[in-house]
Formats: C-alpha cells, structure tokens, sequence
C-alpha cells in the first residue's frame, strides 16, 4: 500500500526501546495482577451506518495514558486485518495496516472515521489499547457494525393468481439481500403464520393451504431494514369458485296476463363470472347472458324457465326454475239460472281458463264438498247434484286458483221447485157464524213456485182464486165444508186443506137443512128395528089381554127423554213451517296499525342556519331584513351554525308587520356529547357548526310534527336559566362570525358480498374510494359514538389501527378505509357508520349489515284446530328472527291480506275472520332470507258447520201394506258428522244412526217419521219428516164404530118406530074392549104403594139413580056387582121419573 505522507515510525526495535521493554517484562512476571476492569464498549455514531455516508467507532472512557491502539476488520487482532495504528502523542499520528482502504481515519480517544461506507463494510471491528501503567496493558474490544442501504421496492410474483377454492398457492417477494425483515399483507392487514397459511424461514415465501373465498384479495410484502420500509404493488389472488345460490329476479311464480310482457334476470354467485343459458320446458332457447324477455303473446310461452349458470373454470354448474303462469280470468257459469224439481237432478259447469290448477264449488258463499249426492267431473269443472232437495237452491259460484291469482264467478241462481206438502186454513175450524157476520178465510202452502188457490164449499166450485176468500153469510146456505187447493203448475201437486163454518140465524126463506146420508141410513134402519120390537111386544100384551080382565081407561103412558150425544173431538192441528234455513254472515275489516317513529332524546328548532332548543325558539333572525322567511325546507346543510335566541315571541318584519319565525325542527341524538362539543368549542374560541353536529342531530320534516304528540322516555333539556344559557349564548356570539361549511360529499357503502352469511366474511368498502386521507374511523352504529367504535385506521407507509370499544377481534382495516369482518354472526347484524377524515372535510356513511343464516324449517301452531263457522282463528309461524319474508299459504295456494284475513306486521301471525266453510285445509308458512327457502309441516284447520237442513229419502207420503219392510235414511251436511235420532209421532223410538229400518205388522207403525240430525259442536239441529200410512186388515184392531150421525139417526128412528107401533097398539085394544078392568081395592081405598126395583134397560147419564113408583087409578066409588067377586089383581104402571 506504500508508506502514507506524514506518518509517523517509532523507534527501532534495537535502540533504547528493547533494553526498556526487555526489563518491563522482567519486573512484570513478578507481579499479582490487578482486579479485572469495566468491560469497555464501543459507540456507533450514527447507530444505524448507510451505504455512502460515514460512521465513528468511539471506545467509551478510554483511558488517558494509553500509548497506541490499533483497529481491526475483524473480531481477532489478526496483523492481516489491521486497518491502522494510532499513536496520541503528542505529536499524534497514524500507520496504516494491511486492511486500510484509505477511507479510514484515527482521531482522540482512538475514535475510528470511516467515510464513504460501502455493504462491504459490515462486519465485526476490534481495537487493541495499550496502557503501560495499567495492571493490564493491552486492552481489547470488539464491535458489530451494520450498514446499511435504503431499500427499493419490493415485488411478489406473480403479479396476479387464480386459484381454485380449495387449492393451494404460493407467492414470493423479490427484493434487497440488506431487508432485514419481510411481512406479508392481504387486503392491507398484516398476516401470520396458521394451520393454512405457512412461511419460508427468511419468510420471502408465503404458501396458502385449502384456498377459500375468504382468502381471496390483495397480496403485499413490506420489507424493512434500520434505515427504510418499502411495501410492494398489490398482487390479487381471486378464488375461482360457484356458481352457486343462483336465483332468478323477480322470484317465481309470477303471473302474467296476454300482451304483457316480463324480464327475467339470471344472477350466480361465482368467479369468474359465469355463462349463462336458458330453456323453456325443458328445451334450450337461443338467447344467452343474464336476462331474459318474454312477451306474451299466446299462452303457450305460459310453463317453467330455468336458468343454467356455467363457469369455465370450476367446471361446475347451478340451475334454478321459475314458473310464469297466466293471471286467471273471471270464470264463468253455465247455465246462469236453473230450476228443478225437488228430488231431481241438475248440472253446472265452470267454465274457465286450462291454467287454473284448482277448482271449487261454493253454494251462498260455503264451499262444497263431494258426498253421495253431490258428484263433481275428475278436473272439479262439472258439478252434478242428485236427488235434490230444498236445501239445495242458492246461488253457486266456483271459484278457480293457481299459485298466482284467485278468481270467482257471478252466482249462478238454482232454484228448487217443490210442494205443496200441505196446506192450512187460517183460521182453523170449526167455525160458527151468526147470518150477517163476515168471515175471511186466507189459505198458505209451502210451494216453489208460488200456488195457485181454488175455494170449494161442499164440493162446488166457488169460482174464487186466490190466497184468501171472504165472503158475509145472508142465508144458511153459506154453511157447510170450505176447502182449499193449492196447485203447484211445475211440481203437478196439490195440496188441500178444509174447514167447517156453521151459520145459526132464522133465515124464512131458507129450506130447513137436510140429514146427512148417514142419519137417513141410522133412521131407517132404528125406525124398523122399533117397530119389529113394538109388533112384538103388542102382540104379547094382546095375547096376555084376552085371558085377562079389561083395564080400567086413562092407564099411564112411558114417557122417554132424549138424551144428547157427547161431543166430538176438535180439529187436528197442522205441523208448522220450517224454519229458514239460509242465515246470512257478516265480515270485519282491521284498519291498518298506525306507524309512528320514535325520535331519541331531545328535540332542537333549527331556524335558517342556527340551531336552539325547542322550548326556547323561535331564534333570532339571520342575515339582514327578511332572510328568516325563508322555509325549513330551502336552509339548512352542513355547516350551519348554533345560536342562542335574545328573546321569545315575534319580531316586527319589513314594513312594521309582526310575523313568527318560520322554523324547522332537528332532534339531538346524544345531548350530552352536544353538551360537551359545545362547551369545549367554547373553550377554544370557536363557533359550533351543523357539520360538527351532524354526529348529534338530524332534521325532522316540518310536515311530520302533527299529532306525534311527546313521546315517551324523551329526554327534555335543561332549563333555560341553567348553564345551558350562557353555553348557548357564547356559541351564538363566537358563532356568528363564521361563514358555513360547504356540504360534505354523499359517502355510500359497498357489501362484499352483497348478503353475507353465518360464519363467513363480509367487506365493508366506502364509495367514492377517500382521497387525502389521514384517518378513518367505524362504529358499530348509526352514529359517531365513542362507545360503538369498532377501531380508527391510520393510512400511510406504516398503515395501522387504533382498536376501540366495540372491536371483537375479528374486525380489521385496509387500503381505502375498507373494514373487514371476519367469523360473522348473526349478532353482527346492524347499522355500521364510517368517519372519514382529511385535511379539508369529514365525511360520514351509514350502511346497513343483513347477516343471515340457513333457516331451519319453520313451525305452525297450533298444529291442528278447530273453529266455529264465523268464529276467528289465529296461526303462528315460529322461525328464526333472521328470516326476511313470512308467507301463508293454504293447501298449497299463497294467501294475501283480505278483510277477513289479517297479517301481523311481520307477517308471523296469521288471523282469519267471518270463518266460512271455504276457510278449512292445510295452512304453513313459508320463510325466507337471501340465502334460504323453507316451509313448515301443513296444520290442519276444521271449520265446524251446520247441520243447516236434513232430509229423509224416500221421501214422503209413502203408503206401505201391513208386513212390507221399510229403509229410512237421513242425511244431513254437518261437520263433525251429527249424531241422529228418530221419533214416531213425536215420540223416541229409541233408535239412532242415519237409517230406520221397520216392518209394520200393525197399524200403530203409521203416522209421522222424524229424523233429527244433532251437532254437539255447533249445537245446532235440524229436522226432517215424513209420513207413513199403513193399509191392510189388522186382526187385533177393534172395529170401527158408528158416527155420531149413525147413533143420533137410529136413537130418533127407534122412538119414532115406538110411538108408531104404541099407537097402533092402543087402537087394537080399545078396538076390543078397552082392556081389562081394575077391581078397586077393598074399601075403596088405593092400594098399597110399594116400589119394586125393577131393572131398567134405558142408559143413563153418570151415575144417576132413577126411582120409580106404583100408582093405582080408580074409576070412582062403583059398587062391585052382587055375586061372588072374584079375587083382586094389582096392576102394575111404570113411569120414568126424572132426578129432581
């Protein structure tokens, strides 16, 4: 290296030095050595060398008397690494070594100067002290020195990746061999090491193990050293996954009607992003990308789309259908009226589009089901009733559905043409009149269609037509049998019905009524059955007479009282009308709940661009003259500021008017944080405004402040003379002198992915990306509070994040202020709000976060239930809070909100009134989210009902002969089925099912048939009759006996065959000598008398006692003829006494 000008040579190793030396090593070997010194060390200045800049390498307190000392390139004092030898002096100097590179200097206190620094230079330095008057002479101490370069940037490789979900990929950063350390990024937060995510030991290479979505992002590597950190350019590794949750918008069914058209749009989840084809029914249509247009022109584009989403990477593929149906027109039926005999047979048809999936019946608004009578086609389009009874004319209607649209036709008028049954007369025989009194008598029968009416009296025709005959009897011949009948024209039956009018009065011109046939036949046949008993019993008393001595004359004549007949029984009483059996319903309609919307804390007036609170407005004007009439609605934005009102009530305007201040109103979020901005805005000199409030208020619409009323739990402010006075009132003076802020920019929020689930992650990025940003900071709210902070980012060459109170740890921050949630839950659900800050603005965004889960199956209760016609029912659908969207649906068939079916507000709570028949079947609810669909397991709903009529088939009158067996059967529509009982001229037989089975062997089985038909749920009954007249001989039967005619008629012919035959009688025996004669008795006295009971043949009344006597007569005070006389005989008269 050649010998440096001015350096400095000791003295020869053979002068005076050796002989010195020689003998100070000498004495030295005798000597103890000294305690061990302070470790030395040496002092790097500056600490952290780089390449072309220059370094000192100072021992720390060397010592004062040190001879030389020599520096080393190495941790040994090897001569080969020596860079120089330094002598103190004086004078001072320096011998360079075999490693000096002409850059390194020597200074005091052996301090050594490197300039120039190179990488090279790195390495272990030693300096060698040598101190003569020390224990230890040479002193040694080594030191490490760094240099270093400032780092360029850094690039991974490669640039870009796609990686199959699942996979595995690798990056690698490219840079300087002087980093001294290597971090890895994604998406602007730093990562380590995990089961999946592994490192290279310099950790230049990072490998990603089982590759999900959540990996996916911008990869960065930052490497650093004492002296500079670079981060290098984004490397973006997207997963290549899906397609999967593909859905069709708007979601299916939907309904359509002709001409209309419709635009389906294909949306899959997946990257890159899918292809996507359609088919319609199974075949694949020519159009291709993501949305379909139907026009509809005929019914035949009616059927299922389905769209298939391909992704070319993943090789996969995800389909979804959609049914587009017809919007159903209004059915018809056919024929529009009809009319048919009762027990007869009828047909209706529905006549509607080949797209409704269901059709039904319904008669006066209740459905119908198919029984024995009531028989429907195999599509329900046909109806057919058979046997018909009255019970079946009403109006019908059917109704037809497809999972889109219900529709129902105008009633079709059936009506039942029946009767008469019977007939009445009102009112009811017998009937007795006096001549000259006017009598009405009016005739009802059941009959559809109405009756026509003919009167009879006694068989003749009156030539009256009508319901009702009145006539005024002037003459007896208006007595007798009046009679009714009402003829049904349709049916062919009549029905008659008859009433006896007697009429009393003298009537001279009038003939004397005749005796009916049967009292002539009762006459004739009593008059010769008299007449054979007097021949008989004269000529006995002829016969007796010639042996016998005459009777005196004037003999006692029998004397017979007419005894009346009992009277008849009175007339059969006609059964009654049945009873109405169509009731008629009523229906209920919920007004819709009022929505009110609840303002936190308290409420501020905000006039022009200052604020006061409420109890203290109006505020003072702003501006010059006239500036306050502007509206709520034309001032105000970010920036306005806080004022305190001098006073209340009005101001004079322009022109000496008085007018209230117009105003707007703003409610306070937090007011105590307002209370504290304000207070140390105060302390600061400045003025608060709108901007820096936006945080604590918003403004309400003026509109919105009618008949809200005061809410409760709101938070009144402080009185007006509390410290709020002077806060307010230095905010408006510091205030007035600032000019407004201008309007922050609009700050919205994208959602990566738009509906994030359960367990995943979601990215929450702010639009339009911040530019000049210093700092960001989220909550877990819809405000600014300190309380919900979930962390601050802190952009920059080092980027890095402050954690607040409402970080769980699995929230991060990246580039552009995105926020990066990790392992949601359903608990992450809610208002998030980004602040932004930069060195002219702050901004603030809200957005909402769904988060959803895999909705299990949903539940109904109750499962099962039962409920009266017209009564109400209720049905829960329990789910999870996360389902978006409830609906109903009843077999099958989606239910939209009526007058009688009720939605709670989150559609969880189904309400059905006015229950009609049509209202039983198979209720669930559907739940929805973005990511899930399910349906719950049908509850059968049962709507009770009637029975509202029976009838019995056959139906009646029937006649049957003694010994032909007899089915009855009652049918009646009621649910549950009824319970039946019979009875048999209103009383039980004892039997009950829905058929009577009997054999009449006598004639007590005859009379009327009666069916009764018991719901225990409704407790309602309906009855049906019919009657039943049995012919044929009974041998047990008494006879028949005569009519009362038939007795009074042989009564009167008996006496009047008597008096005949008496006179006849009397006139023979006067005709031969007048009778015997009775002796007087002895002394000229009477007899005796005696009463002898004889038996009297005559019937009598009760238990009267009828007494009889003997009376003897005598012919004056005769003499009895000389001679013998001959013994006297007593004759014997009866006469019938009467009771007294």
């Amino acid at each position: 290296m050649g010998r440096l000008s001015g350096s400095w040579d000791p003295p020869a190793w053979g002068g005076p030095w050796k002989g010195l030396l020689l003998a100070a090593s000498v004495l030295g070997s005798c000597l103890q050595p000294a305690p061990a010194q302070t470790p030395a060390t040496i002092v790097l200045t500056p600490p952290s060398p780089a390449v072309g800049g220059g370094v000192s390498l100072a021992p720390q307190n060397p010592p004062q008397d040190f001879t030389p000392c020599s520096w080393f390139r190495s941790a040994t004092t090897d001569e080969n690494s020596r860079i120089l030898t330094y002598f103190p002096g004086p004078p001072s100097g320096q011998t360079p070594g075999p490693a000096h590179t002409g850059r390194e200097t020597a200074g005091p206190g052996c301090a050594l100067h490197i300039a120039g620094l190179r990488l090279n230079d790195t390495g272990s330095y030693t300096v060698q002290i040598q101190i003569p008057t020390a224990t230890n002479p040479v002193l040694t101490i080594m030191v490490h020195l760094p240099v270093s370069e400032k780092l360029s940037k850094p690039t991974v490789m490669p640039s870009e990746t796609q990686v199959l979900e699942n996979g595995t990929f690798t990056l690698t950063c490219n840079t300087s061999v002087s980093a001294d350390t290597v971090l890895w990024l994604r998406n602007g937060v730093f990562l380590s090491p995990s089961d999946r995510l592994g490192l290279s030991p310099d950790n230049r290479t990072l490998t990603v193990l089982n590759f999900t979505q959540a990996d996916a992002g911008a990869y960065q590597c930052e490497v650093g050293n004492p002296v500079s950190t670079e981060r290098s350019e984004p490397s973006t590794v997207t997963v290549a996954y899906g397609p999967e949750s593909t859905r069709i918008d708007p979601p299916g069914p939907i309904g359509l009607t002709l001409g209309s058209s419709l635009t389906l749009t294909c949306v899959a989840d997946s990257v890159p992003a899918p292809s996507y084809r359609w088919f319609f029914n199974g075949t694949k249509l020519l159009q291709t990308g993501s949305s379909l247009t139907i026009n509809l022109m005929t019914l035949d584009q009616l059927g299922t789309y389905k769209c298939q989403a391909d992704n070319p990477v993943t090789g996969l593929t995800d389909e979804v259908e959609i049914k587009v149906l017809e919007m159903l027109p209004k059915p018809t039926v056919t024929p529009n009226q009809t009319q048919v005999l009762e027990n007869g047979t009828f047909t209706l048809t529905c006549n509607s589009s080949p797209h409704a999936d269901t059709v039904l019946w319904l008669r006066d608004g209740a459905s119908l089901a198919p029984s024995d009578w009531l028989g429907l086609s195999p599509d329900n389009r046909t109806l057919t009733v058979l046997g018909v009874t009255r019970g079946d004319a009403g109006a019908y209607q059917c109704e037809v559905r497809n999972p889109v649209s219900t529709e129902r036709s105008e009633p079709s008028t059936v009506t039942v043409a029946y009767g008469p049954d019977s007939a009445r007369i009102d009112p009811p025989g017998p009937i007795d009149l006096t001549l000259g009194s006017p009598l009405t008598l009016s005739c009802v029968a059941d009959s559809v269609p109405a009756p026509s009416y003919r009167w009879v009296l006694n068989g003749t025709n009156t030539n009256e037509t009508g319901t009702s005959l009145t006539f005024n009897p002037t003459t007896l011949d208006h007595q007798g049998t009046y009679e009714c009948q009402a003829h049904n024209p349709i049916t062919n039956r009549t029905a008659r019905a008859s009433v006896a009018v007697r009429v009393t009065g003298t009537a001279p011109d009038a003939p004397r009524p005749g005796l009916s046939a049967g009292a002539l036949a009762g006459i004739v046949i009593g008059s010769l059955a008299g007449a054979a008993l007097v021949g008989v019993g004269a000529y006995f008393l002829y016969s007796r007479r010639r042996n016998e001595t005459p009777r005196e004359t004037g003999a006692p004549v029998l004397v017979y009282e007419n005894l009346p007949p009992k009277a008849g029984a009175g007339p059969v009483a006609q059964p009654g009308t049945p009873p109405d059996p169509s009731p008629t319903y009523q229906t209920l309609q919920p007004r819709q709940q009022d929505v009110y919307e609840e303002l936190k804390n308290v409420s501020f007036l905000r006039w022009g661009d200052r604020i006061c609170p409420a109890p203290s407005c109006p505020c003072p004007r702003a501006g010059p003259t006239g500036a306050g009439t502007q509206t709520a609605g034309q001032v105000g934005g970010a920036g306005s500021e806080l004022a305190l009102p001098p006073e209340r009530g009005r101001r004079a305007g322009t022109g000496g008017v008085s007018s209230p201040p117009r105003l707007a109103r703003v409610s306070v979020r937090e007011p105590r944080q307002l209370a504290q901005l304000l207070q140390r805005t105060q302390a600061s000199g400045g003025a608060p405004t709108l901007g820096s409030l936006q945080g604590h208020i918003r403004q309400r619409s003026p509109g919105r402040r009618r008949a809200m009323g005061r809410l409760s739990g709101s938070w009144d402010p402080p009185a007006w003379g509390s410290p709020w006075k002077g806060l307010l009132l230095a905010a408006s003076v510091l205030g007035s002198c600032l000019q407004p802020a201008p309007a922050e920019t609009p700050v919205t929020i994208d959602l990566t992915p738009p509906s994030p689930a359960v367990g995943g992650g979601v990215s929450l990025a702010p639009q339009p990306a911040p530019q000049d940003l210093r700092s960001c900071s989220w909550y877990r709210s819809a405000t600014a509070d300190e309380t919900s902070r979930i962390l601050t980012y802190f952009p920059g060459t080092s980027p890095g994040q402050n954690n607040g109170p409402a970080h769980t740890g699995r929230e991060t921050a990246g580039p552009d202020c995105a926020l990066h949630i990790a392992g949601l839950t359903l608990n992450d659900t809610g208002s998030y709000t980004v602040q932004i800050l930069s060195p002219t603005s702050t901004r603030h965004g809200t957005v909402h976060l769904p988060v959803s889960e895999m909705l299990p199956k949903p539940t109904v209760t109750p499962n099962q239930t039962e409920v009266l016609e017209n009564g109400t029912f209720t049905l829960t659908c329990k789910t999870s809070p996360s389902t978006d969207t409830v609906l109903w649906l009843r077999d099958g068939a989606s239910l939209a909100p009526s007058d009688r079916l009720g939605l709670s507000p989150d559609n969880w709570t189904l309400t059905v009134l006015g229950v009609t028949r049509g209202d039983a079947g198979a209720y669930q609810c559907e739940v929805r989210n973005p990511i899930s669909t399910n349906r719950s397991e049908p509850s059968t709903v049962t709507v009770t009902y009637g029975p509202d009529s029976a009838r019995i088939d056959p139906p009646g009158p029937i006649d049957l002969t003694l010994g032909s067996p007899l089915t009855l059967s009652c049918v009646a529509d009621s649910v549950p089925a009824p319970s039946y009982r019979w009875v048999l001229n209103g009383t039980n037989t004892n039997e009950t099912g829905t058929s009577l089975t009997f054999n009449p062997t006598t004639l007590d089985h005859q009379g009327t048939y009666e069916c009764q038909a018991h719901n225990p749920i409704t407790n309602r009954t309906a009855r049906a009759s019919v009657a039943v007249r049995v012919t044929g001989t009974d041998p047990v039967a008494p006879r028949p006996g005569l009519s009362a005619g038939a007795v009074a008629g042989i009564v009167i012919g008996s006496l009047v065959g008597a008096a005949l035959i008496g006179g006849l009688l009397y006139f023979l025996l006067c005709k031969t000598g007048g009778g015997p004669k009775q002796r007087p008795p002895v002394g000229g006295q009477a007899a005796p008398a005696h009463n002898q009971g004889v038996g009297d043949n005559k019937p009598t009344l009760g238990d009267e006692n009828i007494q009889y006597s003997t009376l003897a007569f005598s012919a004056g005070d005769q003499k009895p003829p000389p001679g013998p006389q001959p013994r006297p005989e007593s004759g014997t008269v009866y006469s019938e006494i009467r009771k007294k």
